[in-house]
């Protein structure tokens, strides 16, 4: 397990048409477990009416079920919310299980030197 990382830079509009990977689960609930294995699923979702963008609007935060074990943000598609109840729909992945919980010295020394990295680089 890493200390979550900057992504890699790109030009012009990034595709955000896909929900990202599912996050490492156990295989607790058997067939309903998502199968992943990979670490970069440290994302956020933002579903906005495609119109009248400077109109302010409430905002939905929506976490996934799942008991802490298992689960994915696409387990719910909002756009018809978003669309009907005009509204700002966010929803993120996060670890869950032992990968969610875990604390390792190795881990939160990365964490910290990320952290002074990006808070130095701001400096500058």
């Amino acid at each position: 397990m890493e200390a979550p990382a900057p992504p890699a830079k790109w030009t012009g509009e990034r595709d955000a048409g896909a929900f990202a990977p599912a996050c490492v689960q156990t295989n607790t609930f058997g067939v309903m477990a998502v199968r992943s294995t990979t670490e970069d699923c440290l994302y956020l979702n933002v579903f906005a009416p495609a119109s009248g963008r400077s109109k302010l609007r409430p905002v939905m935060v929506w976490l996934h079920g799942g008991g802490q074990l298992n689960g994915r943000t696409n387990d719910y598609d909002p756009r018809k919310l978003v669309k009907d109840g005009d509204l700002v729909v966010e929803s993120t992945t996060y670890r869950m299980n032992v990968f969610g919980y875990m604390a390792h010295p190795a881990l939160d020394k990365a964490i910290r030197s990320a952290i002074t990295a990006r808070s130095t680089s701001r400096l500058r």
